[in-house]
């Protein structure tokens, strides 16, 4: 009796083992640089503590919150997340000028 590796049965757990070891390493993907990671940004998702991520850059906005002219609550949806594709569509670059930056952000 010979002891056979049978390549179809082989592949497929092989192909899992690295999908899983490509997952994990994506997830846990380190900013050695200093810059915020999502994990980090997320946290701060309230209105006293609000972050968002703008063009690559993480701002905290708290204090503008109070003050939008929009209204309190379009910001609080978007605290601790990219708020790009919101912030483009109302606003130009001129108004980033105010906001307190953070860092940069780390996808």
């Amino acid at each position: 009796m010979q002891n056979k590796i049978d390549i179809k049965i082989i592949l497929p757990i092989v192909l899992i083992i690295l999908g899983i070891f490509i997952w994990y390493c994506t997830c846990e993907k380190k900013c050695t640089d200093g810059r915020i990671m999502y994990s980090e940004l997320r946290k701060h998702n309230k209105k006293n503590d609000c972050w968002v991520v703008i063009n690559d850059t993480v701002y905290d906005i708290s204090k503008l919150i109070s003050t939008h002219s929009g209204g309190q609550d379009v910001l609080l949806k978007l605290c601790g997340t990219n708020a790009t594709k919101q912030f483009d569509s109302q606003h130009d670059e001129s108004y980033l000028e105010d906001l307190t930056e953070i860092n940069k952000y780390c996808e």
